[in-house]
């Protein structure tokens, strides 16, 4: 296992049985509640073809998928934090900035900012 990483592509991950604990099964009474949450949030989501804006190649290679946002605001939706759930997570964006004072040149992260120009990009 390992965290923190950014990525261009999917990494494989742990899908055996012997590496999870199962919290509830989806549509099992004991499991109601989230299994409605859950459904509705997931109906609400739908699955897109799309190209990688940043894509280097000279034939754009497609994907298929979901949007960042549009599952978070289908589970905000249902009152779920979709931080709780592995297939959302929200990163602040930042980018390096170089700059040059008395010869000296420095390169320090700073943060990427909405078009408001107040709340940090994500």
């Amino acid at each position: 296992p390992f965290s923190g990483a950014v990525l261009q592509s999917a990494v494989q991950v742990v899908s055996d049985a012997n590496d999870k604990t199962i919290i509830g099964t989806i549509g099992t009474s004991d499991f109601t509640a989230e299994t409605t949450k859950l459904r509705a949030a997931w109906a609400a989501i739908s699955g897109v073809v799309y190209t990688l804006n940043f894509s280097t190649n000279a034939t754009k290679r497609n994907h298929i998928g979901v949007i960042a946002q549009t599952v978070q605001a289908a589970f905000t939706a249902q009152g779920l934090d979709p931080s709780d759930y592995g297939l959302w997570c929200s990163t602040p964006k930042t980018k390096a900035v170089t700059s040059t004072v008395d010869g000296v040149t420095t390169t320090t992260e700073e943060p990427v900012y909405e078009a408001d120009g107040k709340t940090q990009a994500t």
